[in-house]
């Protein structure tokens, strides 16, 4: 079997459409249907049912087959970085999976930092709620995979690390009185409107949580799922807003971030990874998100 063929139809298995997959590795549709085919041939059996409009979806053997490939790539792709570290380089890829709040606060520094040591190195990272990073990184779909909020269960297959425990903070108006107190007590917000995330989501059942034990009735004006959309509203004048402190560092013009407290809500922040060695490409990466987070 051809190496390229492997690549070709996990690409097709990931996307679950052969025209995306072909988009995603800048390949022509015909190419792949053509390394499909010839899988198919060298193993005697069907590996993809077709469905219309390009879609596909694994036969029992072809999730066999794909996960052989995933193993046999990977073996692939460590020798070429153990190779490239014993010539004084760093190469290969880098796949990096994250929740939205992660990718827009902690990932953009990182993998500036990243890039910029690393040239060498293709990055590829995806955004996908926590239960999807878990599947990714169990799957080999991604050699990191970042998420927060309460810890959810995790597979054997897939190692755990604390990086940091995040507080929130209470995202105000510059012009607004509460943006001249370095703290204030949940409790005060009580006759304030607030701009939320949806509280069925990980990150509002933290900030529900620290209602209840604040003696706090949330008065909610609106639930938007995304932290920097309710930046815009705050910004507006449509509420307050709790949100993790990273995505107040730095300047943000027109906002004030205060510390909560009585009670504070914290998240925790991991990272996940396969059991193993990582590639080098990986470890590199997970180093600097260590010093990046104890800085």
């Amino acid at each position: 079997m051809e190496l390229r063929d492997l690549r070709y139809f996990l690409a097709c298995v990931d996307e679950g459409n052969v025209t995306r997959a072909g988009q995603r590795i800048h390949a022509a549709q015909p190419t792949l249907s053509h390394a499909i085919r010839r899988l198919e041939r060298e193993t005697g059996t069907r590996l993809l049912e077709r469905r219309p409009r390009h879609r596909v979806r694994p036969t029992p053997a072809g999730e066999l087959l794909a996960t052989r490939a995933r193993r046999a790539l990977d073996v692939i792709r460590g020798f070429s970085d153990d190779l490239a570290a014993l010539q004084g380089l760093l190469t290969g890829s880098l796949r990096v999976a994250a929740i939205q709040s992660l990718a827009v606060t902690l990932l953009p520094p990182a993998l500036a930092l990243y890039a910029g040591q690393f040239p060498g190195v293709e990055i590829d990272t995806r955004v996908a709620q926590a239960d999807a990073i878990l599947d990714v990184v169990r799957d080999g779909r991604a050699d990191v995979g970042l998420i927060a909020g309460p810890m959810p269960t995790v597979p054997a297959a897939v190692m755990t690390e604390r990086l940091y425990r995040e507080p929130f903070v209470a995202v105000v108006r510059a012009a607004d009185p509460l943006a001249r107190r370095a703290q204030i007590p949940m409790a005060e917000l009580r006759d304030r409107p607030l701009v939320l995330v949806p509280a069925s989501s990980p990150t509002g059942a933290t900030i529900h949580a620290a209602c209840v034990a604040a003696g706090l009735a949330p008065r909610i004006r609106m639930t938007i799922d995304s932290g920097e959309a309710l930046r815009e509203m705050v910004r507006a004048g449509v509420g307050i807003t709790i949100l993790p402190a990273r995505y107040l560092t730095g300047p943000q013009s027109g906002l004030r971030a205060v510390r909560l407290v009585r009670p504070t809500p914290w998240r925790e922040v991991f990272a996940l990874r396969a059991p193993g060695e990582p590639s080098a490409a990986a470890a590199a990466f997970l180093d600097l998100l260590r010093k990046q987070v104890r800085s």
